[in-house]
């Protein structure tokens, strides 16, 4: 045989057995490390989204309790997991009509209303307030108005009880729910641990006698994502101390 037809056979060879298992193996090394890159970079991407959402609603509650607690009138109950308090919230009431020398007042509606509410306006005397609901229209208040007008718009001041509750549950599935005179809402969820802690005018903890209380705080643990499965993370948050500001505090 020539030269020329030996390089020939030797170029149309194939790979043998022992090459192809070699580039095989380096191939499932190569595809198994890009996978497991992949999960890993999966994994941490969804722990942080994970962390972004307790983050999210944490600043969430945390606006809406501040709210609550800064505005509170009067505290009712204070344990470890529910806080009750009353707030004040103002309501107007349009198309209102007064007559002088008159405690009976008319508007469009006194749905939003209660007893004891402080009104203000034009022909309204100042430290007014609801006497009592006739209707779904009328009322009447404590001092007689100043004026007679029609087409008003007056604004009162209504109390409304605010309850805060963490209600335990097994395996980290415990909630907090904020409940006022609108419903109730859920806004902490996968809690595994939740605590209420109340302290007096001087800044020492107390716990109890809710007259005694001027600030407020909370602590939680919750928990989002699977361990198994390394998408678990875990969020710990403790608040700043919430002052109740419009609330008198009693020595203990």
């Amino acid at each position: 045989m020539s030269p020329i037809s030996d390089l020939r056979v030797a170029s149309a060879r194939g790979f043998t057995l022992v090459e192809l298992m070699v580039a095989l193996s380096l191939g499932a090394i190569v595809i198994a490390g890009i996978f497991a890159a992949y999960l890993f970079l999966g994994r941490n991407l969804t722990r942080m989204v994970n962390i972004q959402q307790q983050e999210v609603k944490s600043r969430r509650a945390l606006k809406m309790f501040t709210q609550d607690l800064s505005s509170a009138i009067q505290l009712t109950t204070s344990t470890d997991s529910q806080i009750v308090v009353t707030t004040p919230v103002g309501v107007t009431l349009t198309g209102a009509a007064t007559t002088s020398g008159n405690t009976t007042v008319t508007c469009s509606s006194t749905s939003a209303l209660t007893t004891g509410a402080s009104i203000s306006g034009s022909g309204i005397p100042s430290g007014v307030t609801v006497s009592s609901i006739t209707n779904g229209t009328t009322f009447v208040i404590s001092s007689n108005a100043t004026a007679t007008a029609s087409g008003l718009v007056l604004s009162a001041i209504v109390t409304t009880s605010v309850t805060y509750i963490y209600t335990a549950g097994g395996d980290g599935s415990g909630t907090l729910t904020r409940t006022d005179s609108a419903g109730t809402t859920t806004l902490l969820t996968n809690l595994s641990a939740f605590d209420f802690s109340y302290y007096n005018e001087s800044g020492t903890a107390v716990s109890s006698s809710p007259q005694s209380v001027k600030s407020v705080e909370f602590t939680f643990t919750s928990a989002v994502g699977t361990s198994s499965v390394g998408t678990r993370a875990s969020y710990t948050t403790v608040s700043p101390r919430v002052v109740l500001r419009n609330k008198p505090a009693l020595a203990n």
